[in-house]
């Protein structure tokens, strides 16, 4: 892998190579390196689609007979599957200004299904996840795929070990509103607005931020489908104090995973920095889009305006998208479309 300039994720200090780990020079904090992986954050958290054994089973699978085929193996969910796999979930890359110098910060690499599409197009991505196996996983895709302009790390986005102004684009695909649970003595909003700042810091003067992400109030909401990350109805709706409290009733857990309204994401990167550059709507949503809507009321109701046509007239998909065109046709902003993309800049 293509070597990576780090500093100390305590006190921004710069780090030594001494073969074996990692030493910051001022703090002398050290840091393990784990199948040449540099270990800033936590290895026992893990957050996954399966669990730690099936993942740790599946890597190992993957080192003698390709991660495709271990995954095939070991996880029988085609839904998982295609998220682990399909590229064509990275399409978004295409409204980036991406050439053969631009360097790229993937926080929340995940499955890597972003980090490979990217890494084929430019000069350098760097792959980060608070979770070691994801890491790894990583890790063995690019090589198996011969990319070797890729970087891994296991860190946290609100401490980048990372020298301020090295990359030319953050990205945080799916990756915001999980951002939460990394603390819970302090709000979720807290969190992620150091995560943006952090962000902000790395970029060069002039970088992007990409972040890809449901709206929380999506007009599916409303509607009855199960919040994306609660998979409870109408929890992204309520104020936050009454979420916490009916999500900690039915799963005894806490609820941090906060998505925001669009005026609230604007008012967070501008909190952060960023001036705006360009927002959309992903139909049919981030995860798997198909068509980029300028996010404006001519654009949405024209493209909704193409859908409702090609759907069967009265179902359920039929009508969300009459209604969704109604209400954008009148507030003229898209505050209940499903996801945004936003590409703001340093």
């Amino acid at each position: 892998m293509t070597s990576q300039i780090y500093s100390c994720p305590v006190c921004r200090g710069s780090i030594q190579d001494l073969g074996k780990s990692l030493r910051c020079t001022s703090c002398s904090v050290s840091f393990p390196l784990i199948e040449s992986i540099p270990v800033f954050y936590n290895i026992d958290n893990y957050y996954g689609e399966i669990d730690r054994e099936r993942m740790t089973r599946l890597i190992e699978l993957a080192k003698t007979s390709g991660y495709r085929n271990a995954i095939s193996v070991v996880i029988d969910d085609p839904w998982i599957q295609d998220y682990a796999l399909d590229e064509n979930r990275a399409k978004w890359i295409n409204l980036l200004p991406l050439d053969t110098n631009t360097k790229v910060l993937d926080v929340g690499c995940g499955w890597g299904t972003n980090t490979i599409p990217i890494a084929r197009n430019i000069k350098h991505v760097t792959a980060i996840d608070a979770t070691i196996e994801r890491v790894k996983f990583v890790q063995l895709r690019a090589e198996e795929c011969g990319l070797f302009n890729i970087s891994t790390a296991l860190a946290s986005a609100m401490a980048l070990p990372y020298p301020s102004e090295s990359f030319d684009i953050v990205i945080f695909n799916g990756v915001l509103e999980w951002l939460g649970g990394d603390d819970t003595k302090r709000t979720p909003m807290d969190i992620q607005m150091q995560a943006l700042r952090e962000a902000y810091r790395v970029l060069v003067s002039g970088g992007l931020i990409y972040i890809g992400i449901e709206n929380r109030f999506s007009l599916r909401y409303f509607l009855g489908q199960a919040d994306d990350h609660s998979f409870i109805r109408f929890t992204s709706l309520m104020p936050r104090w009454m979420a916490q409290s009916y999500f900690k009733l039915r799963t005894g857990k806490d609820y941090f995973m906060h998505t925001h309204s669009l005026s609230g994401y604007r008012d967070m990167l501008k909190n952060a920095g960023y001036s705006q550059e360009s927002e959309y709507h992903p139909w049919p949503n981030y995860r798997h889009p198909v068509d980029f809507v300028k996010l404006n009321k001519i654009e949405i109701v024209k493209h909704l305006s193409s859908k409702i046509h090609e759907l069967p007239f009265g179902t359920r998909k039929w009508f969300h998208c009459t209604l969704l065109r109604w209400l954008t046709a009148l507030e003229g902003k898209g505050f209940f479309c499903h996801s945004f993309l936003f590409i703001y800049k340093k």
